[in-house]
């Protein structure tokens, strides 16, 4: 698996942690940790193993529909 990082505002973080949770088997998607970025205030590193590139494409999809409805 490979593993990928990006920042991502803080309200969003655990909406889309559970998606991942609910919506992948670990085998294609899996959570891997949320980490504070002091630099930048309200936001946060996010990141997160695939073994499918199409899983990530879900993934920015996902990130920008929580982010238009939170």
């Amino acid at each position: 698996m490979e593993k990928v990082s990006f920042f991502c505002l803080d309200r969003i973080a655990n909406p889309l942690k559970k998606k991942i949770e609910t919506k992948f088997s670990e085998e294609i998607l899996r959570f891997v940790s949320i980490e504070d970025v002091p630099k930048y205030d309200g936001m946060v590193k996010f990141t997160v193993e695939y073994a499918l590139p199409e899983a990530l494409i879900w993934l920015g999809e996902e990130k920008m529909f929580i982010d238009l409805t939170e």
